[in-house]
């Protein structure tokens, strides 16, 4: 687990957020492969939409280049 403190800086937040929404994708793809109730199937595949959905999000603001680290 990733420690933060008042001298992070802010890219580096975005950059450990996207880490873990892409460590939460890969969790709920490996659940589906051992899932056989289709209802848990249904929302693990609705989980991992919204965490790429988050990815992008993240991205999409880390790139924006206002978080820059100096």
């Amino acid at each position: 687990m990733t420690i933060l403190d008042s001298s992070t800086h802010p890219a580096e937040i975005l950059r450990i957020a996207i880490k873990n929404e892409k460590d939460s994708v890969k969790f709920y793809q490996d659940a589906l492969k051992i899932i056989d109730d289709p209802g848990t199937k249904k929302m693990l595949e609705e989980l991992i939409e919204e965490e790429k959905k988050h990815i992008i999000v993240l991205e999409d603001e880390l790139n924006k280049g206002a978080y820059t680290e100096n």
